[in-house]
């Protein structure tokens, strides 16, 4: 449902009925714009509506402006560990290809991507938090940031810039595979378990990290001449 600026749809039930009720699936991403909601019941998720008006008795809806390009958006985890409920995220909307996600280990729940695949433009994992992703791949078109932990089972991770890992930080794969497009550098820990591969298309630095490479290959794909720094690491196929 979606009206135009000036024009708004407005979503109202039957004057003699206390409210109406609309059932949703937590990871729909909302498409409704430009209405005027009254007495209106959300039920299975938060559900985000942009550029609306709240008339009055509603519940479980979050009237937002339209998302902008680099918004930042911050993992809350007030209703579970489901990155695909808006109800997890401030604002109450789920994260798309432009946002800037943030982990903070303050989190009541700490985030699990699983089901379908996610793009952002920047991932930042902090000190304390943790993000876990099985079974589907997380895509950052710029940069990853990982202070604290990010253990994947199955799932592939690839970030279009810089790829850090901060001194305490720690990035486990189970059967993924990760790609860092920019810049990698290491101060923390990189954990292979398996035939896991790890791609760099720029400069790679493991100065005062750590890097388990159990059966993994390390693959250099830049297509200009790349510095390697592996500060004693071992590798089991470069």
């Amino acid at each position: 449902v979606r009206g135009e600026s000036g024009h708004p749809v407005t979503l109202a039930g039957d004057p003699d009925d206390t409210s109406w009720l609309m059932l949703m699936k937590s990871n729909v991403q909302s498409d409704l714009a430009y209405l005027r909601v009254t007495n209106s019941v959300v039920s299975g998720t938060v559900l985000p509506v942009y550029e609306s008006e709240d008339m009055g008795g509603n519940a479980g809806w979050s009237f937002l402006a339209f998302p902008q390009d680099g918004d930042p958006i911050v993992w809350t985890g007030e209703a579970d560990n489901k990155w695909y409920n808006a109800a997890n995220w401030n604002p109450q909307r789920l994260p798309i290809a432009t946002d800037r996600v943030s982990i903070p280990a303050s989190a009541a729940n700490q985030p699990t991507l699983s089901t379908y695949d996610a793009t952002v433009k920047s991932l930042s994992v902090a000190a304390g938090a943790a993000l876990t992703i099985s079974g589907v791949s997380l895509t950052a078109t710029e940069t990853i940031a990982v202070t604290g932990t990010v253990t994947t089972t199955g799932g592939d991770v690839t970030s279009g810039g810089a790829f850090s890992l901060a001194a305490g930080g720690r990035f486990e794969t189970n059967g993924g595979d990760m790609t860092a497009g920019g810049a990698f550098t290491c101060v923390g820990a990189l954990v292979a378990t398996d035939y896991e591969r790890f791609t760099f298309s720029n400069d790679v630095s493991f100065a005062g990290g750590t890097f388990t490479c159990a059966r993994s290959t390390v693959e250099l794909a830049g297509a200009a001449a790349q510095t390697v720094d592996p500060d004693g690491q071992t590798f089991y196929a470069l």
